[in-house]
């Protein structure tokens, strides 16, 4: 066991090995394949910490975990256990468990102890399973629901497996009752799940065009194959409003140009993510190329990834410019645009000017812009406006109002130039009655 400056440090998890059948021996013990973070806690000299699978600190996470951990009848200890959340079912709920994690105050934070590492200055790892688990029982007694001992049954273990499958459950956990801990993957511990899901990269998702505020339709994910990034498929399902929301709020700062695919696929409506933030994904099969069948989202394993301490910091490019658009005000990329000079848009414009009016001409226009290397549809505040471009304030849909940019000649065109814009698309009405449309527009994309 590590210790630093005199501290007790995380121990690596003992993982368990997935198979096809539960043991049927009487040789093993079963528990509750809990639909939760995997958890450390970490106590010592009346202090509480928590980690995660990869050794992440969560303390600031789990206030009320680690304050009932903290005031436990023990001179140090190290538990390890499952942060969850109940449903309304009374089971694991895994989304519910994402939304209650930005209130480490919430009183549905749960964790399920089910081994115990060390206790007052003994490390118990090379004890047999259930000697450990008898030492933790005896004084979690107090503690529930906030720290509740995972119970555990030794009856057959297909009986059992069958039984959780039942009642929905995602699957069970079998364990050599006489062995001892060991780090890593280790064939004493075995797990068999009664619904398939697995941890995938998300490495691009679809807009949901259109949505306030903005949210994601659906994510790409990928699988690894050693050093490759391999696609794996898509997630069309599964998401709440709220959910769908705080994922693409999660992507933002991590979109790029191209696919980070070791082998690219054609994709028009994705847009490209560095393969950083992972997802849970039930699935109902995989085909023969690796592609999963049925794919639902489940939430993000934010436990298994860093903690940022705060944003990153702007570049110095997006800071002194006047014109750059953070990423929080950019509808969507088109990391596939091919963005014209602004030499070449002004000749476009004296040559077409006259016959684009007609159709431009004292509209609200929504801008597509090209600035620093992007391009995207611009949403929130304008760069500096020329006296040539007019300005129309409108009334949001979400509430509150905005402003659309109008022009009714060649220096109008011109100053939007000067704006960045590359594309304009006007409304269906004119400034001068936009609350009724005089043409129609019909946008006829194909599939993909």
């Amino acid at each position: 066991m590590s210790k630093r400056k005199g501290q007790l440090t995380f121990i690596e998890f003992q993982s368990p090995t997935l198979v096809e059948r539960a043991p049927a021996d009487s040789d093993w013990l079963h528990e509750i394949k809990y639909d939760g973070y995997r958890t450390e806690i970490v106590i010592e000299r009346g202090e509480a910490r928590a980690f995660t699978r990869r050794g992440y600190d969560w303390s600031h996470r789990y206030k009320r975990i680690i304050q009932t951990a903290a005031n436990l009848p023990v001179k140090s200890a190290i538990l390890d256990g499952e942060v969850v959340v109940l449903g309304t079912t009374g089971l694991p709920d895994f989304q519910a468990l994402e939304r209650e994690l930005g209130n480490p105050n919430s009183l549905k934070l749960m964790f399920f102890a089910f081994d115990l590492l060390h206790l007052n200055g003994r490390d118990l790892r090379q004890m047999p399973l259930i000697e450990r688990k008898a030492a933790l029982h005896g004084w979690l007694k107090e503690t529930a629901p906030t720290l509740t001992y995972a119970e555990h049954l030794e009856a057959g273990g297909s009986d059992v497996f069958d039984h959780a499958c039942r009642m929905g459950l995602e699957g069970i956990v079998s364990k050599r009752a006489d062995s001892p801990y060991r780090s890593g993957v280790q064939t004493s511990w075995l797990k068999v799940k009664c619904i398939k899901s697995d941890t995938f990269s998300i490495v691009a998702f679809v807009e949901k065009l259109g949505a306030q505020p903005r949210r994601i339709a659906s994510l790409y994910i990928g699988r690894r194959d050693g050093d490759r990034l391999l696609y794996a498929g898509k997630a069309q399902s599964g998401y709440t409003l709220q959910a769908a929301q705080r994922v693409r709020e999660r992507l933002d700062p991590l979109i790029i140009e191209k696919s980070p695919l070791s082998a690219p696929i054609k994709k028009p409506k994705a847009t490209w993510v560095r393969p950083e933030v992972l997802a849970e994904v039930q699935f109902s099969g995989v085909t023969d190329r690796g592609i999963l069948r049925e794919a639902v989202f489940k939430g993000l394993r934010e436990d298994l990834q860093p903690i940022t301490a705060k944003p990153p910091a702007p570049s110095k490019r997006r800071v002194e410019s006047k014109h750059g658009v953070p990423r929080k005000n950019i509808l969507q990329l088109l990391p596939d645009a091919v963005a014209p000079s602004k030499d070449e848009l002004t000749g476009y414009w004296r040559r077409v000017a006259d016959r684009a009016l007609i159709h431009l001409g004292r509209r609200p226009l929504k801008l597509v812009r090209h600035a620093y290397g992007a391009t995207f549809y611009h949403k929130g505040p304008l760069p500096p406006i020329p006296r040539s471009v007019h300005q129309l304030k409108v009334k949001k849909r979400e509430g509150g109002e905005g402003v659309r940019v109008w022009v009714d000649d060649l220096d109008g065109l011109l100053g939007l130039v000067e704006m960045d814009a590359v594309e304009l698309h006007p409304w269906n009405a004119t400034i001068d009655d936009i609350e009724h449309a005089d043409q129609l527009v019909l946008d006829l994309d194909p599939g993909e």
